[in-house]
């Protein structure tokens, strides 16, 4: 940037850097990626659990051992948020592995946690944000 050669302009960066990064909070945001799962029903996968800036991100894959009867609890309350709107959200999985004709379906209580249901021995794909509190 040219006017930073300028004379004292290397000591307004530097204020401006440090103003941002004091108003930008550091505390609203997290990243922790869970590789062992609730309900026994996961046979491999990682699910990475972003938060930031209200908004909750869920990404990775698993494989299930087979399929599942009935909501299954994957992840709790504590590691997965409740959506901000109160409203449970339910999505189905798309396959990667091999195709299927029992699709899993995953829910986001509306009190938080991850659950899941149906699909097969497969591996599936979670890719979701929301708004979070």
């Amino acid at each position: 940037m040219p006017w930073l050669d300028k004379p004292g302009a290397t000591h307004l960066w530097a204020k401006i850097k440090a103003y941002v990064n004091s108003v930008v909070p550091k505390a609203n945001y997290s990243k922790t990626n869970y590789s062992s799962f609730s309900g026994s029903v996961v046979s491999d996968g990682t699910l990475t659990v972003t938060k930031k800036f209200g908004v909750c991100y869920l990404n990775g894959g698993i494989t299930l051992t087979g399929a599942v009867s009935g909501w299954v609890t994957l992840l709790d309350s504590d590691k997965v948020p409740a959506p901000q709107n109160g409203e449970a959200i339910i999505m189905t999985l798309p396959s990667w592995k091999a195709p299927t004709t029992n699709p899993a379906r995953l829910r986001i209580p509306a009190d938080g946690g991850l659950q899941i249901t149906r699909g097969s021995a497969n591996a599936f794909w979670i890719n979701v944000a929301y708004p979070i509190a």
